[in-house]
């Protein structure tokens, strides 16, 4: 959205922690343990404060990953922004925190530091929102779906909905509602819920930097989901893939089998639901993986495909909804899994992939993907790193 009109940065990778959040802001990248690797690093924080650098970024974009309490309170001794986003109080990190109560309250510490003049964006679809921006002393946008909402999604179109054909499923149109104006929004390539909000989000921080409807909506036509998040892929035998392997929490998880039940097209024979392990979900895993599994029984041709120890919940889920036995399966070896992809996988048919990243479940993409040779371009966690 500003990357037209300022010198931008956002984080490099997944450096959203207490190590990835410093390495962006002084544009490095991560040493690992090389001794040498981490003086070169000190040695260009020493030029970055002794020499005026002209080039440096005028808006730093950077994202703050909380998973333990105190995280944010760490993040306000050095971030000071001009602008605070809340996207929404989940149920990822239940495992450290407890509750989605203690979860709200360790992220909304992200306003306690803003700079004087600063905004407050929130999600005026959560919960907790309205308890959270009573205790904001600074002004407040929201956004999302409700009619409360000041930059708000109205009238979406999905083209997903009751095509005739697989290999058109993507793209979302919506008006874009903001005080009195309404903006039309293509958001081609996308089949996610998830990515309209990114897009109301990046729309009210241009409003907040005052850019018009016109140059609003033109940024959004180019925006592209990343690796990972609710992307399709050509699959084997001509299917298709939807890759939401960066993460899973169990609200992601069912927002992803909401788009997965609206997709109505003629020639699908089967809805292929590969789903792994929720981690760090504490003492509400459980629940959660059953929740998920009762999901998956409401929609139309689905066989259910569990791996992990704990998506073992998810079929049990499904199978006290209803789902038929000989429609669930559960793999102890992703091997075993793509083999039987690979054996099953029909034209026309669709194959959703999620779970947690401690599950690396992209290689199950890639296996059944048409084009394995894109890997490194289309899926997550295809650096050297992450290789070995």
């Amino acid at each position: 959205m500003l990357s037209g009109h300022f010198r931008i940065r956002a984080n490099r990778k997944n450096y959203n922690n207490e190590i990835g959040l410093p390495l962006t802001i002084i544009d490095a990248d991560s040493p690992n343990k090389s001794l040498l690797g981490w003086l070169a690093v000190l040695v260009k924080i020493l030029k970055l404060l002794l020499f005026k650098n002209k080039n440096y970024p005028q808006i730093l974009v950077l994202e703050m990953g909380v998973d333990r309490p105190g995280d944010m309170d760490y993040f306000n001794t050095f971030l000071k922004p001009k602008i605070a986003i809340l996207t929404l109080v989940g149920s990822a990190h239940l495992e450290f925190f407890g509750s989605r109560e203690a979860i709200a309250k360790e992220k909304s510490k992200i306003f306690n530091n803003l700079q004087s003049g600063g905004w407050a964006v929130l999600n005026q679809d959560d919960e907790f929102t309205e308890e959270i921006s009573q205790t904001v002393k600074h002004q407040v946008l929201t956004f999302g779906f409700n009619k409360k909402a000041e930059v708000a999604a109205n009238d979406i179109i999905c083209a997903f909905q009751d095509s005739q054909d697989i290999n058109s499923l993507a793209g979302i149109n919506f008006k874009l509602k903001y005080k009195e104006a309404y903006i039309p929004i293509l958001l081609p390539g996308v089949i996610s819920y998830a990515a309209i909000y990114a897009a109301l989000i990046a729309a009210a921080v241009g409003f907040i930097y005052q850019l018009n409807g016109i140059i609003i909506a033109d940024s959004l036509k180019n925006f592209q989901p990343p690796p990972g998040r609710m992307n399709l892929l050509p699959g084997l035998n001509h299917s298709m893939i939807i890759d939401d392997t960066y993460n899973a929490s169990p609200q992601s998880a069912l927002a992803a089998l909401e788009i997965v039940e609206q997709i109505k097209i003629n020639i699908i024979k089967n809805k292929w639901l590969v789903l792994g392990d929720m981690l760090e979900l504490g003492k509400g895993s459980e629940a959660g993986h059953l929740i998920v599994g009762r999901k998956c029984a409401a929609i139309d041709h689905a066989h259910l495909l569990t791996i992990g120890q704990e998506a073992k919940n998810i079929a049990q889920g499904a199978r006290e909804q209803g789902l038929a036995e000989e429609r669930i399966k559960h793999f102890e070896q992703p091997t075993d899994l793509i083999d039987y992809l690979k054996t099953h996988v029909q034209t026309g048919d669709l194959v959703l992939v999620k779970g947690s990243q401690g599950l690396r479940l992209e290689k199950i993409v890639k296996a059944i993907m048409a084009e394995p040779d894109q890997a490194k371009k289309l899926l997550v966690r295809q650096e050297e790193s992450w290789q070995a």
